[in-house]
C-alpha cells in the first residue's frame, strides 16, 4: 500500500496516508486489541466490515486496478475530477448556442434533454431545479447561473 502511496502523492507533497491505509490500520488495531472474546464481540461488527474491504483491497491490489483515495481532509494531486457530465453538456450547448446565450434559454435548452442519460426531470418551481442521475441533491437554477458563469470565464480564456 505504501508503494501506491508513494507513487500517487507528487513531491514537495509529505507522503500522505490513503484511506485504504486508514482503513487497513483500523484493522489492524481492533484485532490487537480484541484478545479476548467479549472485546472481540463488542468490536465484530466493525471487524467483520473491515476485513470484507481488507479483502476487496487485496483482490484490487492483485488485478492492478486499486485507485487509492485520499484520507480524510487530504488530497493527493489536488482537483483532477474535472466537470461532471452535466456540465460537460452545459458546456457543450454553449459552444454550440454561442457564449452569449442566458441562462434561462440554456436552462430550456436542458428541457429537452429530460429522461436521457444526466437529466432525471425539471422542475419551475421553487425557483426551478434539475435533479441529475448522478446527484442525490437537485442543481437549483442560482447555481446553475454561477457555474454557467464559471464555463464561460474558462471558455474565454
Amino acid at each position: 500500500m505504501a508503494q501506491i502511496e508513494a507513487k500517487n502523492t507528487k513531491p514537495p507533497k509529505v507522503l500522505i496516508q490513503s484511506f485504504e491505509s486508514d482503513l487497513l490500520k483500523e484493522l489492524d488495531f481492533l484485532l490487537l486489541m480484541s484478545n479476548c472474546p467479549p472485546i472481540l464481540r463488542s468490536h465484530l461488527d466493525r471487524i467483520k466490515q473491515l476485513a470484507m474491504d481488507a479483502w476487496v483491497i487485496d483482490l484490487e491490489m492483485k488485478a492492478g486496478t486499486l485507485k487509492i483515495m485520499a484520507a480524510k481532509g487530504d488530497s493527493f494531486t489536488g482537483n483532477t475530477r474535472g466537470r461532471s457530465a452535466f456540465y460537460a453538456l452545459v458546456e457543450v450547448l454553449l459552444k454550440r448556442h454561442g457564449p452569449k446565450t442566458s441562462a434561462k434559454r440554456l436552462w430550456s435548452i436542458l428541457e429537452a434533454e429530460c429522461g436521457g442519460l444526466i437529466i432525471d426531470e425539471i422542475t419551475d418551481d421553487d425557483g426551478g431545479l434539475i435533479y441529475l442521475r448522478e446527484k442525490e441533491h437537485p442543481v437549483s437554477f442560482r447555481a446553475f447561473e454561477k457555474q454557467l458563469s464559471e464555463i464561460r470565464k474558462t471558455l474565454k480564456g
